[in-house]
């Protein structure tokens, strides 16, 4: 209990002690009746008192004759938002167990400055959007509904935790998902920090599929960004109208993937919605992606190179 608190309670309990100016009343403006005087002393004192330590200022009181000063609590500080951009997000545990190979990706979790996100479980791609002030934060899956299973109890919890997630904590490079009632129900690390456990990953075969992008387009790419059904990210950089980028083996890839393209002025965001029904492109072929512009979206072609 600090100073103010002190001379709040002992005022309380001492009201007659407490010398506080009351501006009098003129007995034309109130009726006296038998010991209400005393009553409404009593009560202005104590009114006034309550007053005096909620107030805004710095006010002095007499208690036994010592003063006592109350100084206004200071307003409480608005908790920084954790920083969730610049790095990737593994996920090593899900509801206190670890989490497993699928074959030999994570999953994990990109949240951009934009407030977008994006992350795959590992074999499917997800996306969406994130509001996050201070440490709440709310998880918005849209997009991609892919039904590719290669783990799908770690999958279906990898979902309901991004659904029940309602806080985020931030510990130099662990994050925690917290749900409504403090369970924490994820831990992941930073790329940067992360030490992949078991087996290290073999290097893509040689039979992998080779994958590159064509600009089709009439504006230059400033970056494009690609992440396949296995979990696979690939950087193809900057592309100049109707150029291509190099050959990117990658171990399972369809007619479509995710992709992002931006250019000097905007950002387009290619979603799979699912990849049912689909067969999977040949190992050991050559393919690109003819990439163009379209009513302000992106108009994705496969070509068969070889």
């Amino acid at each position: 209990m600090d100073d103010a608190e002190r001379a709040f309670r002992d005022a309380l309990h001492r009201v007659d002690s407490v010398k506080i100016p009351v501006p009098s009343l003129e007995p034309a403006e109130v009726k006296r009746t038998p010991g209400l005087g005393l009553v409404l002393g009593r009560w202005l004192a104590a009114a006034a008192v309550v007053a005096v330590v909620a107030g805004l200022g710095t006010w002095a009181l007499t208690v036994r004759g010592q003063p006592v000063t109350a100084v206004p609590a200071a307003p409480p500080t608005a908790a920084a938002p954790a920083k969730l951009t610049g790095t990737t997000w593994i996920a090593v545990e899900f509801h206190g167990k670890p989490t497993v190979f699928a074959p030999d990706k994570m999953p994990f979790l990109e949240f951009r400055t934009d407030s977008t996100f994006t992350g795959a479980d590992p074999c499917n791609v997800i996306g969406g959007t994130y509001r996050l002030i201070g440490s709440e934060i709310t998880i918005t899956r849209s997009g991609v509904s892919t039904l590719i299973g290669c783990n799908p109890t770690q999958q279906q919890t990898f979902a309901k935790v991004l659904e029940d997630t309602r806080r985020v904590y931030r510990d130099g490079d662990s994050i925690e998902l917290v749900d409504q009632p403090g369970n924490v129900l994820a831990r992941f690390r930073s790329s940067e920090a992360y030490t992949t456990p078991g087996p290290t990953p073999t290097a893509v075969p040689t039979a992998a599929v080779e994958i590159r992008i064509r600009n089709a387009s009439s504006v230059d790419f400033t970056d494009v960004y690609a992440v396949f059904p296995s979990g696979e990210k690939v950087h193809y950089g900057p592309l100049r109208a109707g150029s291509m980028s190099e050959y990117t083996p990658v171990k399972q890839a369809y007619s479509y993937t995710y992709l992002k393209v931006t250019t000097a002025r905007e950002s387009y965001v290619y979603q799979p919605i699912d990849y049912v029904g689909e067969s999977a492109l040949v190992s050991g072929r050559h393919y690109s992606y003819a990439l163009d512009l379209v009513d302000s979206q992106v108009d994705l072609k496969l070509e068969f190179d070889e």
